[in-house]
């Protein structure tokens, strides 16, 4: 079975809504990178989510990522 990984790119600010453009600012180099994981990919998907601290950068040993399905275009 082959595990396909999907970057995720936590916003510290704001929402982003299904159909609907919005500008933001990345500059964090883990949010970097994942934009340009995205982009090296075939299909350029990457979850976008807001993080829920937004002061400092995520441990990246914080723990396991539970993703559910909130909204979906």
């Amino acid at each position: 079975m082959q595990v396909d990984y999907i970057p995720v790119l936590p916003l510290e600010s704001g929402v982003l809504y299904p159909g609907v453009g919005m500008p933001f600012v990345v500059g964090r180099d883990g949010s970097l990178a994942a934009i340009d994981a995205a982009l090296a990919r075939e299909e350029k998907d990457i979850v976008v989510c807001t993080q829920r601290t937004p002061e400092g950068d995520p441990a990246p040993d914080a723990g396991r990522l539970v993703l559910r399905e909130i909204a979906s275009g």
